[in-house]
């Protein structure tokens, strides 16, 4: 998929003879053209562009409504990892920021007086751990990472580098941004987010949906029937020692 070199958005087709963004004018026939740029993915060089925020507008709309191709797009072509990890960090402070400002009007009812309330956050968590927001998207990024690459390592899809899954993944925070949605954002954002988050795997990975989900629940799932056995082990041994007696469900509840 070509890009333009001008504005570096991602064009529909090699046969335009314009930019659709910047309305810039190429074609293979004209002499005065601006070269067309296939072969890197256009956040890779926002440093170096005039228009970053619009760069940011059409990266946003093509990972959110075309998913399978700005993903494509990704494993192909981007090669840094710095402009993915401030792409993570830019959406995932505007989504938690968001996210908190409606929690804020929709939950936050006190009579704290506005700035007092303002100040000591929506649920009583203070408005300046927004500025560690950035870190905390870092941290779930590198986490996510080292999951996936550990338990779809051990199956038998296609391998890939570390730093290109952590490349992906930064791009996936983009759902992040649906938070600005009042009320539904937060479960908007989760939705759309687990199907970008498969959608970029199977590409990243060559396999489907549901071979790549299956790997990643099998430890939640074993874990879950390991701690169910404990716990069916346990009503066995109080029936067996109480003699028929069912034991205190509390006192076991209590032991997890």
């Amino acid at each position: 998929m070509p890009y333009c070199d001008h504005c570096r958005v991602m064009l529909p087709h090699t046969e335009t003879t314009g930019c659709p963004r910047c309305g810039a004018r190429f074609s293979e026939s004209d002499e005065a053209t601006i070269p067309v740029n296939t072969d890197q993915f256009p956040w890779d060089a926002v440093v170096h562009n005039p228009m970053p925020f619009r760069l940011l507008s059409a990266t946003i709309t093509e990972a959110l409504f075309h998913p399978s191709h700005f993903y494509r797009n990704v494993v192909d072509h981007s090669r840094k990892l710095f402009p993915a990890c401030i792409y993570a960090m830019i959406a995932g402070e505007i989504g938690l920021t968001s996210s908190w400002i409606w929690s804020y009007w929709t939950f936050h009812n006190r009579s704290t007086g506005l700035f007092g309330s303002i100040f000591s956050g929506g649920d009583g968590v203070p408005a300046s751990t927004l500025v560690f927001a950035p870190l905390l998207v870092s941290a779930v990024v590198l986490f996510s990472a080292v999951y996936i690459s550990i338990f779809l390592r051990l199956s038998r899809l296609k391998r890939c580098s570390f730093s290109q899954l952590l490349r992906v993944l930064c791009y996936t925070e983009t759902p992040m941004l649906l938070q600005i949605v009042p009320v539904i954002g937060p479960l908007l954002a989760f939705i759309v987010w687990v199907y970008s988050l498969l959608t970029a795997l199977r590409i990243l990975y060559e396999g489907s949906r549901v071979k790549i989900l299956f790997h990643l629940m099998l430890p939640f799932v074993l874990l879950a029937t390991l701690l169910l056995i404990i716990l069916l082990s346990g009503i066995l041994g109080g029936i067996i020692a109480g003699a028929g007696a069912l034991p205190d469900w509390r006192s076991l509840l209590d032991i997890f």
